[in-house]
């Protein structure tokens, strides 16, 4: 009996330490004796096959072993983007911050400020989700300008940028969208009688976003609301500049400010065959990286 309690026993002890043993290589990192091309490799690999957690892993892994290295700068660039492609857009916007803070001069830095443009669109209600709800006057335009501002940091900055066309492009669109946001808000001043409201939401357009495509509309909105407050001087030279700048325009500026402010709004351009698109089309279809 003693006799087969110690065979038991040892063969229960071997397959504890067969077990133990296997563990120990399943919990063995592969990737100890790796050289800093390697990791920043095997982190690009799994961000380009969009395996985002795995990159994450691996480019950490990459920092806290390198962190000096010419991977891991690049790195540290690449889980900004990884963050953003999974739709964390709050520490994709960190990544992005602590980069331009620590390394201001790095030869990519141009991308960073045009990665950190892109990633203020894809907050949850966005500029689309909201037009979804057609009130813009609700919108916050913080996160606008926080992208039209990250644009002309990199423009400024770095104007022979490959990035710097498509950048000017942004924000002369970015511009309209946030003079049209001012407009819809004179609009509903407009609408409830608020005409001094009106007159100043006008006037911030033409100071604030004297380039936009809306200077017209706020125009006529000044107009509209000089003649409600029966102010005709300032109506008659507002409809002198008007005639000098716009002569043709007038009569269907007219008109067009008198339509409901959403049904402007989507009217936002059109496709390279001509269709009219909704406003948001132009930044949804450019915006597109992978």
């Amino acid at each position: 009996m003693s006799l087969l309690f110690r065979t038991i026993f040892r063969a229960g002890t071997v397959v504890c330490l067969i077990l133990l043993s296997s563990c120990a290589s399943v919990d063995e990192d592969k990737t100890k004796d790796w050289t800093e091309e390697q990791l920043y490799y095997a982190g690009k690999s799994d961000m380009d096959g969009k395996f985002y957690d795995r990159a994450i892993l691996t480019y950490e892994k990459l920092n806290i072993r390198y962190p000096f290295g010419i991977y891991s700068l690049q790195a540290k660039i690449d889980i900004a983007y990884v963050y953003w492609k999974k739709g964390d857009e709050v520490k994709a916007l960190a990544a992005c911050e602590r980069f331009l803070r620590e390394h201001p001069d790095h030869l990519n830095v141009d991308y960073v400020y045009y990665l950190k443009a892109l990633i203020f669109f894809n907050d949850d209600p966005g500029l689309k989700g909201l037009v979804s709800n057609k009130d813009l006057t609700v919108l916050d335009p913080d996160r606008i300008k926080e992208a039209f501002f990250t644009l002309k940091d990199l423009v400024t900055r770095f104007p022979g940028s490959k990035y710097a066309p498509d950048s000017i492009s942004r924000m002369r669109y970015l511009m309209n969208v946030l003079a049209l946001h001012e407009l819809n808000i004179a609009d509903h001043y407009y609408r409830v009688g608020a005409y001094v409201g009106a007159v100043n939401r006008a006037k911030f357009v033409l100071s604030e976003y004297p380039e936009s495509a809306h200077t017209l509309e706020a125009l006529v909105m000044m107009s509209k609301s000089y003649e409600k407050l029966g102010l005709q001087a300032l109506k008659d030279s507002t409809d002198e500049i008007i005639a000098i700048n716009f002569p043709s325009e007038l009569e269907g500026a007219t008109a067009e400010a008198d339509q409901a402010w959403f049904d402007r709004f989507f009217s936002g351009g059109s496709d390279e065959e001509g269709r009219k698109l909704p406003w948001w089309k132009f930044w949804e279809r450019d915006s597109k990286t992978d």
